[in-house]
């Protein structure tokens, strides 16, 4: 699929999906005949049930995409901070997946780090000798 949409501005794929965005909406809809255009002369089809057009909100791959960036999911997150805190003590060490959205990886582990930082207790430091 990746094949199909490179080089198209706005537009990322990844396996099966198509993921276009654009500031305006005659923009998108332009966008969206190129991509139309390029899977019908690559022979894919469609299916409509399983197509979402011109939303301002995106849930893709544990993530909220939208015109402010990308954010974690806060339903995935609290999945995460309901855990055992065993469990909750290798949350650091989780790996996000290599995908469309690894240059904003950093930023997403991150996120994810602050959910579970204790809040630092001051101890003063007496000199004793």
């Amino acid at each position: 699929m990746s094949q199909v949409t490179a080089g198209l501005i706005g537009v990322a794929a990844y396996l099966t999906d198509i993921l276009i965005s654009a500031s305006t909406r005659s923009e998108h809809i332009k966008r969206l005949r190129e991509v139309f255009k390029r899977l019908q002369l690559s022979g894919f089809r469609l299916q409509e049930k399983k197509c979402s057009f011109v939303f301002s909100s995106v849930h893709y791959l544990g993530f909220i995409l939208d015109c402010d960036g990308i954010k974690p999911d806060p339903d995935k997150i609290q999945a995460i901070k309901n855990m055992r805190s065993s469990c909750r003590s290798t949350a650091p060490y989780i790996h996000f997946e290599r995908g469309p959205f690894s240059w904003q990886a950093a930023t997403g582990a991150r996120s994810l780090s602050s959910q579970f930082k204790q809040p630092r207790r001051h101890v003063d430091r007496v000199n004793l000798g």
